[in-house]
């Protein structure tokens, strides 16, 4: 979702040692719709625009008990679920992977996974984020339970969940082109999230009319709101921190602005290699 990077493009707009501006592109919610515009970003991109590598940002839940708001994730691993309902759905399994193995995960791009693991380094000396490494899991649906995130945490020996990670690896190895996934942790392992927060969660959805409506709903909101501001900071920082640095180490035109964010995906020119 456009929110989740919202600080981080306000940051670059107004930050005059940031010469090279990346696109930022919104690869939506859910395994279908990360999969699918994922892959209409990639193709869509002909050379020699195309963009070389990507880095996927948004939020995460955290199912280690240890992970906190705001604190940084670098995914060694992007998981899915063993019994994930899109497993079934053979169209897009099929047209995801054009008869490769259908893996139980995907892994980063190294060199761009060590640039990532620097630069959220870099930014945790400022705003004090905690960085974790661990795997994440995609999940299908919302994981609203402090139970489920504790099955989830017994089973698969995961930090966090998302809805994207996996499918967009695996658009982005169809590609053949390098990935990385950071995300900043928004509800932790112990925190039970409302049902109705997924169809609040959507453009045009009517979220302000509908808590006026419900107005018992008002505290829980209003703590992930704030909760919501920490994960924007982190990812903030972090972006400006990669960007920075990535400029610094590589051979980038500062004008050439051919770079893709897809929600955000950062295509760096020239990672990779």
């Amino acid at each position: 979702m456009e929110r989740e990077l919202s600080l981080l493009k306000k940051e670059l707009a107004g930050s005059p040692h940031v010469e090279f501006q990346p696109a930022f592109h919104t690869i939506g919610m859910g395994p279908e719709s990360a999969y699918r515009n994922m892959t209409s970003v990639l193709e869509a991109a002909s050379s020699p625009v195309r963009p070389q590598a990507v880095l996927l940002c948004g939020f995460a839940g955290a199912v280690d008990p240890s992970v906190n708001t705001g604190d940084l994730i670098v995914s060694s691993r992007y998981c899915r679920e063993k019994t994930n309902s899109i497993h079934d759905d053979h169209g897009l399994v099929a047209g995801c992977l054009d008869g490769l193995d259908y893996p139980d995960h995907f892994e980063p791009d190294p060199d761009l996974f060590q640039a990532a693991c620097e630069a959220a380094q870099g930014s945790a000396h400022r705003s004090t984020p905690n960085l974790f490494l661990n795997p994440s899991l995609t999940v299908s649906g919302l994981i609203g339970s402090s139970s489920a995130k504790q099955a989830i945490w017994d089973r698969y020996h995961v930090s966090s969940v998302n809805m994207e990670d996996y499918w967009a690896a695996a658009a982005a190895k169809k590609a053949g082109v390098p990935f990385v996934s950071v995300r900043a942790v928004l509800d932790v392992a112990h925190q039970g999230l409302p049902d109705y927060l997924s169809s609040i969660s959507h453009p045009g959805s009517g979220a302000l009319r509908s808590t006026i409506m419900r107005p018992w709903r008002i505290p829980t909101l209003l703590t992930l709101a704030s909760q919501m501001s920490r994960a924007q900071n982190s990812l903030a920082l972090f972006g400006l921190s990669f960007i920075r640095r990535f400029c610094s180490v590589s051979a980038i035109d500062p004008g050439d602005s051919s770079a893709v964010i897809p929600e955000a995906i950062t295509g760096i020119p020239g990672a990779g290699q």
